[in-house]
């Protein structure tokens, strides 16, 4: 073996290293210091963790036995990210943003009523899932909701 061969093994495994994943903070689409949606029922009681892939934020607030969940992504797909079945659809306003109140019959997947709303902005998906709600909860959770981007026309 030349000692030319030789450099050339010992130089080829340094060149095929992978570089290393970028950082969180860089995969995500634009850094921002505020939330476009955020969550904060009078009375209730809020958490707010990361959750799943990069980009994804979600906000549980809860009340006697009720559960209020907005889940956050940037870039994401339309729509949940398992079987849901709605059982009735109802005009509501969230925030000067006319949208729709799902009722579902199946959620995740799974026989259950609960109701989801759906907002969406510039780079934004929202899902907001009340769960156990009474009609003066859910009320109070839609007027807990505020949303930093004009409303769509």
């Amino acid at each position: 073996m030349s000692l030319r061969a030789a450099t050339v093994l010992l130089l080829l495994p340094a060149a095929c290293v992978p570089k290393p994943a970028p950082a969180p903070e860089a995969m995500s689409a634009t850094p921002r210091t505020t939330e476009p949606v955020t969550l904060r029922p009078a009375g209730w009681t809020c958490s707010t963790a990361p959750r799943g892939p990069v980009g994804e934020r979600v906000v549980t607030c809860q009340l006697d036995g009720a559960t209020a969940e907005l889940t956050r992504w940037f870039g994401a797909p339309d729509g949940p990210d398992a079987p849901m079945e709605v059982a009735s659809r109802h005009p509501v306003t969230v925030d000067g943003w006319d949208t729709e109140r799902l009722r579902t019959r199946i959620f995740d997947g799974e026989t259950a009523e609960v109701d989801v709303i759906f907002l969406r902005g510039g780079d934004w998906t929202v899902r907001l899932a009340c769960r156990d709600c009474t009609s003066a909860q859910l009320d109070a959770v839609l007027a807990g909701c505020q949303i930093r981007e004009a409303p769509p026309r």
